[in-house]
Formats: C-alpha cells, sequence, structure tokens
C-alpha cells in the first residue's frame, strides 16, 4: 500500500509540474541569405540577429563564406539587425512569421563603410570608465564589439578553420619601430 501510495504521489506531483508549465511554442525559421546590394557577392562573416516587435534580441549568428545562416524565433514580426566590421550596422524592413512558419529570405545589405581611426591612447583607464573619454560610442568601438562577438562565434564553430598568431612590436617614444616579433599559436577547427 505505502510503494503505491508513493507511486501515486509520483505521478499527481509530475502532473502538477507540467500543468503549472508554460507553453512552448515552435520555432519560426528563417534561412537568411546575405549580399552585398552593389555587387551582388555574398556578405560572409556577418554578425545577424533576430530584433522582435517585443523588445528581445535573439541571439547572434554568423554568415558563412555564402552569406547564409539560419535564425529561429517565435511567431511575430522581427527584423534583422546586420552588423559587419568596418560597415555601418543595418536593420531590415520587418518580416512577419507565422506559427511553424519557414522562410526564406535574401536580404540586400548596403555596404556603407565607416572610416576607423587611428587609435592613440591618450586617456587614462578611469576616463573610459566613466565614459568621459573622447572614443566613447564611437564606430570605431562598434566594430570592435562586431570583431569580438564574431571572434566569439567562431571560437565555438568547428567547421571553421583559422590559425593563430602573436604579433608584438616595440616602439620607442617617437614611434619608430624598436623589435617585431610573430609566433603561431595553432589552428582552430581542424
Amino acid at each position: 500500500m505505502r510503494r503505491h501510495f508513493r507511486s501515486l504521489a509520483s505521478i499527481l506531483w509530475t502532473a502538477l509540474l507540467f500543468a503549472g508549465a508554460p507553453f512552448v511554442a515552435s520555432a519560426q525559421q528563417i534561412d537568411l541569405r546575405l549580399v552585398d546590394a552593389a555587387s551582388g557577392a555574398p556578405v560572409a562573416g556577418a554578425l545577424v540577429r533576430l530584433l522582435r516587435s517585443d523588445g528581445v534580441a535573439e541571439p547572434e549568428r554568423l554568415t558563412n563564406q555564402l552569406g547564409r545562416t539560419t535564425l529561429l524565433t517565435s511567431a511575430g514580426t522581427v527584423r534583422v539587425l546586420v552588423r559587419r566590421i568596418g560597415f555601418r550596422p543595418f536593420t531590415s524592413a520587418p518580416v512577419t512569421l507565422a506559427p511553424d512558419d519557414v522562410r526564406t529570405l535574401d536580404l540586400a545589405v548596403p555596404g556603407v563603410r565607416v572610416t576607423l581611426p587611428t587609435v592613440a591612447v591618450t586617456e587614462t583607464a578611469r576616463d573610459c570608465a566613466d565614459g568621459t573619454g573622447a572614443l566613447s560610442g564611437s564606430d570605431l568601438w562598434q566594430s570592435i564589439g562586431a570583431a569580438l562577438a564574431a571572434s566569439q562565434l567562431t571560437s565555438n564553430d568547428t567547421s571553421v578553420h583559422t590559425s593563430i598568431e602573436t604579433f608584438e612590436r616595440e616602439l620607442d617614444r617617437l614611434g619608430r619601430v624598436q623589435s617585431e616579433s610573430r609566433r603561431p599559436l595553432g589552428i582552430t577547427g581542424a
């Protein structure tokens, strides 16, 4: 009798857990292909994410050498945000997805280049931390953020093969090269 009661209690507990669980909607899918608006060439290595109308930004993905990636989201209206190193970010027109929608989207991205300045560090770490530094919010820092995000995504993707090396250059006070060295660190994704 005690064993039967324990089994019944276990079943009831499980039923209560699932009864209180939120409904999980099936994912909608966009098979995205990015091309350069001027040349029609695939845009490889772009960071893309979906921005939902409710303010949620879906996880970022990286386009492959053919300019393709797959994005998942919930039903509703989304925009595609595209970031590339050295280019202005681009946000697409709205796309509405119905439940269980699988959509192929060819998106022509304008290649509006930004000129990234030469970096000369003239501020202290404190200036950068409190936002008073001259480069706060600039295109340079947006591109650095895009480069770091792309680096993180590719380091987790074993289909991307990269070779990594360190490069060091020592300069004197006048900016003249005193020494240089390169050292290979290895190959990832192999």
